[in-house]
């Protein structure tokens, strides 16, 4: 499935949250934690669709849900998707529960979830 370059991989982290009683210290460091995770996933993502050159742009945080933007245009197979994806949640301790949503940036429809 070939999906315009304004994709959005969102990954909303379900029971994932910070505890207040933490220190800045500590959140900044689970921040931190969180945003490279995303980005391992969505260079996994890129690898697993062949391409090994694009960039995965920022990572975006809205109201507790997480975006994470490609440079370019790729095909996904959904299979794969979720094998790369529950392969780096597991090896990074990212979350218990979580959804992964494909979303376009042209239309901000849902193409593919799990």
């Amino acid at each position: 499935m070939r999906i315009h370059q304004s994709i959005i991989f969102s990954i909303f982290l379900i029971g994932f949250h910070f505890c207040s009683g933490m220190g800045y210290a500590q959140t900044t460091e689970n921040e931190k934690h969180i945003e490279v995770s995303l980005r391992m996933i969505g260079h996994q993502v890129l690898l697993a669709s062949g391409d090994s050159t694009s960039r995965v742009l920022p990572i975006i945080e809205e109201n507790g849900r997480y975006r994470i933007q490609f440079q370019t245009e790729f095909e996904f197979n959904p299979d794969v998707l979720v094998s790369a994806v529950n392969r780096v949640v597991e090896e990074t301790n990212l979350a218990k529960n979580y959804i992964v949503e494909m979303v376009t940036c042209d239309s901000g429809k849902v193409v593919y979830n799990t």
